[in-house]
């Protein structure tokens, strides 16, 4: 980690990342009191610490956001719209991650990690379409999860009328997906299927530590809302251990083994999505070229 910014006060976070956004969707949504606006006002009751990476490789596929860190990636993204997504997915990570201090079990913890994927992942990935309606095509080129729902307008009603059952179902619907005890052909369901996949590989890595990290996260909160402690002083003691010989072995990285061991699966999985993802993109141009007239196909005589 470098070039870390450590962000104290609610309005402050707000201002911050209400500079990151490329899209009018999100700028307005924030404005307004929208989707944006609900989770940044979530991320904003704790201090938080944005940072940009030291290490590529280590470091793209940290999970920082359980400790309330997000990643600051201004060059990874060609599309507005899905740069603007990736810092919902991550604070949305970090606004509404739970936690309790060092006796919770290790199925807890792990379920604990799936649900919050899961919660982030329908925000990030079907949520923010309903909020956003022009958000869509400043996203993918290709049929993601969420096309299946906004061609219903069913959902469209329901996400008006009801949002937590919105919500709710839609965790449902991939959760179904993930449970499956088979690949799905569905390209969308298939992606699904391979990060849950992926999340099932990364929870043992952070067995050693995880009841440690637990309990300084619930020490932040305790200390933010301690009138004796506050939230500046709460998050300088959070970081002065986070940033500690202990924790980053005389790197740059908090826990430097944990992020190599992950690295190698991440990278792995990138590239697998990235291959097929780049097929399926193909596909489906070629599948929407409109076909020649006959008359288009055929030689032209000379005169």
């Amino acid at each position: 980690m470098k070039n870390i910014d450590v962000l104290v006060e609610p309005d402050e976070i707000h201002a911050f990342c209400r500079k990151l956004w490329r899209t009018d969707d999100f700028r307005q949504s924030h404005d307004d009191g929208g989707l944006v606006f609900e989770v940044i006002d979530k991320l904003a009751s704790l201090p938080r610490f944005f940072y940009e990476r030291s290490d590529d490789h280590l470091e793209t596929g940290h999970f920082t956001s359980w400790w309330g860190g997000v990643q600051l990636r201004p060059n990874d993204y060609a599309k507005d719209g899905v740069h603007d997504l990736y810092y919902l997915h991550e604070m949305y990570h970090a606004a509404t991650m739970p936690t309790i201090p060092n006796d919770l079990t290790r199925s807890a913890w792990g379920r604990k990690l799936n649900d919050n994927e899961s919660d982030a992942s329908v925000c990030s990935e079907i949520s923010a379409y309903f909020a956003m309606p022009g958000l869509r095509a400043k996203t993918f080129d290709f049929e993601i999860y969420a096309d299946r729902f906004l061609k219903d307008d069913y959902y469209h009603a329901l996400w008006r009328n009801n949002r937590r059952e919105f919500e709710e179902t839609m965790i449902l619907h991939r959760r179904n997906v993930m449970s499956a005890d088979y690949v799905p052909k569905d390209m969308p369901e298939k992606w699904i299927h391979l990060f849950a996949s992926q999340n099932k590989e990364s929870s043992p890595i952070w067995t050693k530590n995880y009841q440690m990290i637990e309990g300084k996260l619930s020490a932040l909160r305790r200390e933010c809302y301690d009138s004796q402690i506050g939230r500046k002083q709460a998050m300088q003691n959070f970081m002065d251990w986070l940033l500690s010989d202990e924790i980053t072995k005389g790197t740059d990285i908090p826990f430097p083994e944990e992020a190599k061991t992950f690295a190698d699966i991440y990278w792995r999985n990138k590239k697998l999505y990235t291959d097929e993802a780049e097929a399926f993109a193909k596909a489906q141009k070629a599948a929407n070229a409109p076909t020649p007239s006959p008359s288009a196909t055929q030689p032209k005589l000379q005169p």
